[in-house]
């Protein structure tokens, strides 16, 4: 049976609301740069590499969403392309100013289950998308070291890489590993709905493909 989705509709004193704190929020933000100083960057600045470095930006995000998108999709959530880019933008915009990379990830989780519902599978789309975005920095590493490292003196980066690839892979394996992932989720045994919701998780990602058995 199809989940409900949640009404999404917001009262006029909603609306107001987050335009004061939107606004409320921008003011903070800028009161923290010296726009005297920025502003005579910018002046200084190559408008070519400004345009060719906005473009990049934007179609590498685009990317990132578009990645993201397929993970919601597999996982059958009832979610619209505006939807997700919406939130993932937003994302992007908190990444700006909250303490950690991750504080955006937990807006878009937060953000979207308010639309579809279903958050331990938004939240293992996260995942993936985090993990696959990861796994391809590594690989992508990996391979640039292979061949140009004969440029890089410094030999700790080999080491570093291969730190990021067994990470990797440690990562991957509890996640997809169901007996591994329950003996992991013993921790929270004294926690019942916090292991039930871990375990969810897990079988959002590891049944998607095919990982986990039933029965």
């Amino acid at each position: 049976m199809a989940s409900k989705i949640p009404d999404t509709k917001k009262s006029p004193l909603s609306l107001i609301v987050r335009i004061i704190l939107s606004f409320g929020l921008l003011v903070w933000i800028f009161s923290k740069i010296d726009m005297a100083h920025t502003w005579s960057v910018i002046r200084g600045a190559n408008l070519g590499y400004l345009i060719w470095g906005f473009f990049i930006f934007f179609f590498l995000n685009l990317i990132v969403l578009l990645r993201w998108y397929v993970f919601i999709r597999a996982m059958s959530l009832p979610a619209s392309f505006r939807d997700v880019a919406k939130w993932f933008f937003i994302g992007i915009f908190c990444n700006l100013f909250l303490p950690s990379a991750v504080g955006g990830d937990v807006v878009k989780i937060i953000g979207l289950s308010k639309v579809v519902g279903q958050k331990p599978k938004i939240f293992a789309s996260v995942v993936l998308d985090r993990l696959s975005g990861f796994a391809g920095i590594v690989i992508i590493a990996s391979v640039m070291y292979i061949v140009g490292n004969r440029y890089i003196p410094d030999r700790s980066v080999g080491g570093s890489i291969i730190i990021m690839a067994i990470a990797s892979l440690l990562i991957s394996s509890v996640l997809f590993s169901h007996g591994i992932y329950s003996f992991c989720c013993r921790i929270f045994d004294r926690w019942p709905s916090v292991k039930e919701t871990l375990m969810k998780i897990h079988y959002d990602i590891a049944l998607m493909k095919g990982k986990v058995k039933e029965g």
